[in-house]
């Protein structure tokens, strides 16, 4: 992202282009700069545009819809094959790709990836402004005053839908496979897809939750899965199992209330205890 009057820049790593990438990574970058610009001008990406007319004209996908009336801004697309209608945010790839990826970072995170990016956008505001008039610091201190205010609250960026849980326990979404307890086979839960994790919930209740999204298809999340059975805050009780029917999978870490909750856990599948 770069502001038009201050050329100051926000860039954000993420594993995906999925739709709550988009979302997550736009709502950083309003944060950074304490503010929402009165409009943004987007290429026309799948996640944002359902159709696109002659023109600049758009029917926009229904969450960015939602995203964007959260922060109020008004959303401009570019016109079809017409890149150099937000040049500046092409270069602006190179410039960062030169910048922090030479040579390449040894990371093992997104999010320790994220951190020399987000050095470097700091640093970028000491740079001097193409007017030759002060830093690029000192002109976004004059653009926050014309920017939006942020919401009082977050928007959640994720994606919801309904799914019915499989006769294996198991639930589909984004083409993988997420375990659950036994007891809500054959049962409609909704399921909640954010950039780094994946929630499955019933009648308001978190029932299983993925620490790890996976970014890949056909995929099995079991090793990141943790099964919640209820249990109470202030006394739980956790316990490590390893499964037998996926041993190439880590244990799966869970907590229960007492003894009687750890023996309903181990209905789920067939364990040994680690």
């Amino acid at each position: 992202m770069q502001l038009c009057y201050s050329t100051a820049r926000f860039a954000r790593a993420y594993p995906t282009e999925r739709q709550e990438a988009f979302f997550d990574g736009m709502q950083e970058g309003f944060y950074y700069f304490e503010g929402v610009p009165q409009k943004v001008t987007f290429d026309n990406p799948k996640t944002l545009v359902k159709k696109l007319y002659r023109g600049h004209r758009r029917d926009e996908q229904k969450n960015f819809t939602i995203f964007r009336s959260h922060f109020m801004f008004e959303g401009h697309f570019c016109n079809t094959q017409c890149p150099n209608e937000k040049g500046h945010v092409e270069g602006l790839v190179g410039v960062i790709r030169r910048n922090v990826f030479v040579p390449i970072p040894q990371v093992e995170s997104i999010e320790e990836l994220n951190e020399p990016i987000l050095n470097w956008c700091q640093k970028d505001l000491d740079r001097s402004h193409s007017d030759e008039e002060g830093t690029v610091k000192d002109h976004l201190d004059k653009e926050k005053e014309k920017l939006l205010s942020l919401p009082k609250r977050r928007y959640p960026c994720c994606r919801t839908r309904e799914a019915i849980v499989n006769k294996f326990s198991e639930v589909r979404f984004d083409h993988n496979l997420y375990s659950v307890p036994i007891k809500y086979a054959h049962r409609c839960v909704t399921i909640k897809g954010y950039v780094d994790k994946v929630k499955i919930i019933k009648d308001e209740v978190i029932i299983a939750e993925a620490l790890s999204r996976a970014i890949t298809f056909g995929s099995f999340s079991v090793d990141a899965v943790r099964i919640l059975l209820n249990h109470k805050e202030d006394n739980p009780l956790e316990v490590r199992l390893d499964t037998k029917a996926w041993p190439e999978f880590d244990a799966i870490k869970v907590k229960a209330p007492d003894i009687e909750g750890f023996n309903r856990l181990l209905e789920i599948e067939e364990v040994s205890i680690g």
